[in-house]
């Protein structure tokens, strides 16, 4: 309830949906309720800029206040590591194109300070530069975590976490560096890699050159991460509102997917159900939100290559991360994937996780023999929860 009145809130411009939703709840404690729903959608900084923010209960108006203070110091935090990461990788013969909120917090947000995060997305121009850019960073203090099939996550080893699910200077800031952006989603396969190392931009930072992802490859990139964001927890509010930003400065949005070569030719399947299904879901997920944000035609171009109850059934999906129940969504998602290829893939990768994943959410610590264990752990929790599901 709160996530979706902070989200109206941002679009209105007016905290007159979060009051409205605190009317209506009766239950202890709603104030921190509120707070922590605004907080995890990454939205505190954008409300704390609405005019009638006083309007609040003191308590929900102090902490966006605070937040708002917590927010402008992390920024600059975030500005001067990402100046100072350039540097060192550039130093080191290693050239990066800035992704996501690293691209759009300091060059389309009119404040740094208004699109939290907390790692720096940084793609690789030639992926072989992975070993020297981890030296490099190495040498400039930060320590390997653990690696995915298309990124290396690195974290200074001394971070600590001052002010959980709030904005805070001193909160971890992790580097992620991409050697490409190729993403599975809901068993199809999207990969920006290409367009986003052919379409940076230069543009300048605390008087570093800085690359960034730029035009229709930014869009794709993003629709591409919202899906598969949508496919999994949901999309959170600031990452909607990162279309209604980009749709309020240049135009309703069309990120020119239905022809699109990212695309591999084996997913551009013929018939009525195509590759495009995951990314209308998420399209339609961020209208939900933030109405007019896509150009009509866009959308019913992706539309019509989607089977009408395959679009009903993900507009009944919550759009919100952390709005869905906490179990059964993976047999959920199964449902709005077409094809026995596309469902196999996804459920061999939603069984069998990656190593990667175990390691980032289930055991940081761990390698060798141990990481194999949490692995085995993992998979049986998996198999067992999809035994169950069978049973019902």
């Amino acid at each position: 309830m709160y996530a979706a009145a902070a989200v109206a809130a941002v679009e209105s411009g007016s905290t007159a949906a979060i009051l409205e939703a605190l009317k209506e709840d009766s239950s202890n404690g709603k104030e921190e309720i509120a707070a922590f729903a605004i907080s995890t959608q990454a939205l505190s900084a954008l409300l704390s800029r609405c005019p009638d923010t006083r309007t609040l209960p003191a308590a929900l108006s102090d902490f966006l206040f605070e937040e708002s203070l917590h927010s402008d110091a992390r920024a600059s935090r975030l500005q001067e590591t990402l100046a100072q990461t350039i540097r060192a990788l550039r130093a080191a013969g290693v050239e990066v194109v800035a992704l996501k909120g690293a691209a759009l917090a300091f060059f389309h947000y009119p404040a740094p300070a208004l699109r939290p995060m907390g790692d720096l997305d940084l793609l690789l121009r030639d992926p072989r530069d992975l070993e020297r850019a981890t030296a490099a960073l190495a040498g400039a203090g930060w320590i390997a975590l653990f690696e995915t099939p298309r990124h290396r996550v690195f974290a200074r080893p001394d971070e600590r976490v001052v002010s959980p699910a709030a904005e805070h200077p001193e909160n971890p800031i992790r580097l992620e560096i991409h050697t490409s952006f190729r993403l599975p989603v809901l068993g199809r396969v999207y990969d920006a890699s290409a367009g986003l190392r052919s379409g940076a931009v230069a543009r300048h930072l605390d008087g570093v050159e800085v690359a960034i992802a730029a035009g229709s490859a930014l869009l794709r990139h993003l629709l591409y991460h919202a899906a598969e964001d949508f496919a999994g927890n949901g999309i959170r509010g600031i990452q909607a509102h990162d279309f209604r930003l980009l749709a309020k400065a240049g135009g309703a949005l069309a990120p020119g997917i239905a022809q699109n070569s990212e695309i591999p030719s084996n997913e551009r399947e013929k018939g009525q159900t195509q590759a495009v299904a995951p990314l209308l879901y998420a399209a339609d997920a961020i209208e939900r939100l933030f109405p007019l944000t896509f150009e009509a035609l866009f959308l019913s171009s992706l539309s019509s290559r989607v089977r009408p109850e395959l679009r009903a059934r993900a507009a009944a999906l919550p759009s919100l991360r952390y709005t869905r129940p906490a179990r059964g969504w993976s047999r959920t998602l199964l449902t709005l994937v077409d094809g026995p290829v596309p469902r196999a893939r996804f459920l061999l990768r939603t069984l069998f996780p990656a190593l990667g994943e175990v390691r980032a959410n289930a055991a940081p610590e761990s390698s060798g023999l141990a990481l194999a264990g949490a692995w085995l752990r993992v998979l049986a929790r998996r198999l067992a929860a999809a035994a169950r599901g069978g049973r019902r």
